[in-house]
């Protein structure tokens, strides 16, 4: 659709910002193709374009001036119900860390639901956050596609699970000293809600990969309780030493000082001792996560101000990377 007046404009269409939509069109004798519609940047830049023309008349300027500000509304609007329900979601999170249950109820979902152990602690303890509002147990979380080609389908009407995935942005970046600009590649965090439990689905004929002769790739098999909680407090950043429990003296020692925490090598699930190990883990690992989820919110605070700052014409301010929480780019890597 080529827009030439401001009365082309479909603000039924234009209530979101997002990189395009499409609409459905029957081309003469042809089968259905979809048709790219202009995103909401392109709608305001036709709009500012029409009321910045000198043959635009008076009336079209006056309509398109006030189609444009209720699209910058409409646009406002999205972005604050948008920022409202990911604070829901990072105050859950943090009310969970911040349990004093926490670690003994990431100690059941990595033993009992083993198909949650691929998620990292960081995207775990989102998952149980939202859950424990919702007063539900997950129990196996993929997304719509991957729910097909596992040969269910999400029933209509069901609350998607908000889960954190990486973002690696482009940008420039300005010394505030010499005024020199550079080109950096600035990592984030983007919360968004596309993950869906297996009590939300029901059983659809047969799965994808079994339709195209198994050439899809099967799910990786996920770690055992103890892998997985090991792989959570490496991924902190701290060194993970094993040896045998007669050697250290205990299952796990903790070192603060230099960040390091000694595993026994000889303890297994038959031992008696292994579920104090598991518990031992467990709570070492979401006390550095509840202290890394903070960090995380308070830079992201720091960099939503920058942007306001930036918006109002206030000193500029250089770009900080986020700081991770454990890695999450394996999530789905």
């Amino acid at each position: 659709m080529r827009i030439t007046d401001s009365k082309d404009i479909d603000m039924a269409t234009a209530t979101k910002p997002r990189k395009y939509s499409v609409a459905k069109t029957r081309p003469a004798g042809g089968k259905t193709k979809k048709a790219r519609k202009p995103s909401w940047k392109e709608d305001i830049a036709r709009l500012d374009a029409i009321i910045e023309n000198e043959a635009t008349s008076e009336g079209e300027r006056e309509n398109a001036k006030a189609q444009r500000a209720r699209l910058v509304q409409k646009i406002e609007d999205w972005k604050n119900e948008k920022r409202a329900k990911e604070t829901e979601v990072q105050d859950q999170v943090s009310e969970f860390l911040n349990s004093d249950d926490a670690w003994s109820t990431v100690v059941d979902m990595v033993t009992e639901c083993g198909d949650l152990r691929r998620f990292s602690l960081g995207n775990l303890s989102m998952i149980l956050g939202q859950a424990e509002a919702r007063g539900t147990k997950p129990r196996a979380l993929y997304t719509f596609k991957q729910w097909a080609a596992l040969g269910r389908r999400v029933v209509k009407g069901s609350k998607a699970y908000a889960l954190t995935m990486p973002v690696i942005e482009t940008v420039t970046v300005t010394d505030l000293k010499t005024g020199e600009t550079s080109e950096q590649e600035r990592r984030s965090f983007r919360i968004v809600p596309k993950w869906f439990d297996i009590a939300d689905t029901e059983p659809v004929g047969k799965a994808k990969n079994e339709k195209d002769g198994g050439k899809r790739e099967p799910l990786a098999l996920p770690a055992s309780p103890l892998d997985t909680l090991i792989s959570y407090i490496d991924r902190a950043g701290w060194t993970v030493d094993r040896a045998p429990a007669e050697e250290i003296g205990d299952v796990t020692t903790v070192d603060e000082a230099v960040e390091t925490v000694t595993v026994a090598n000889d303890i297994d699930s038959t031992n008696d001792r292994y579920e104090v190990l598991l518990g031992m883990l467990s709570a070492l690992a979401t006390r550095l996560a509840a202290q890394s989820w903070e960090r995380m919110r308070a830079a992201r605070a720091e960099l939503d101000d920058a942007k306001e700052k930036k918006a109002t014409g206030e000193a500029p301010t250089e770009s900080k990377p986020q700081p991770t929480l454990f890695d999450m780019s394996a999530v789905w890597g």
